[in-house]
């Protein structure tokens, strides 16, 4: 609101979502009315550019992981845990447990708090990349590797 000029803006949003859009409307409409572009935009344009920065690096390693994971089991490499012949619980406990673990934590972390509030400026997408990372490690944690097999 600006008192001396007798305006304001009111904006909503339907859900915690909108932070991004609130904060860009917010942006352009202190620029049209004072001019000046606000400092707080460079800082929030930084913090979008480093955060897509961060999601696109995890999403190609992710990328990468389950290529590699796919042309194992393909070749044979890695099979399902119940073809195996010595089958370790103990091992396979930890292959599925940690990876269930961190996306179970996370998932209660950013969503289960209301930390979730800070997850503007695309953080929802490294949540969202971190869940799929654990979901993912869980399923090859199924397809353990074959021995005695010669290595790719």
């Amino acid at each position: 609101m600006i008192p001396e000029k007798k305006d304001g803006i009111v904006i909503f949003t339907n859900s915690d979502n909108g932070q991004d859009l609130i904060d860009d409307v917010f942006i352009s409409w202190e620029e049209y009315e004072t001019g000046t572009v606000p400092q707080q935009y460079y800082t929030n344009n930084k913090i979008r550019n480093n955060v897509l920065d961060i999601s696109l690096v995890i999403g190609v390693l992710l990328g990468a992981y389950v290529v590699f994971f796919i042309v194992k089991v393909k070749k044979g490499r890695r099979v399902f845990i119940s073809k195996q012949e010595k089958k370790s619980l103990a091992k396979l406990s930890i292959r599925l447990v940690i990876p269930l673990f961190i996306g179970v934590v996370w998932c209660f972390l950013f969503y289960g708090f209301d930390v979730a509030s800070i997850m503007s400026y695309g953080f929802k997408w490294i949540t969202c990349l971190i869940i799929i990372w654990a979901t993912v490690l869980f399923v090859s944690g199924l397809f353990p590797k074959m021995r005695g097999i010669d290595k790719i």
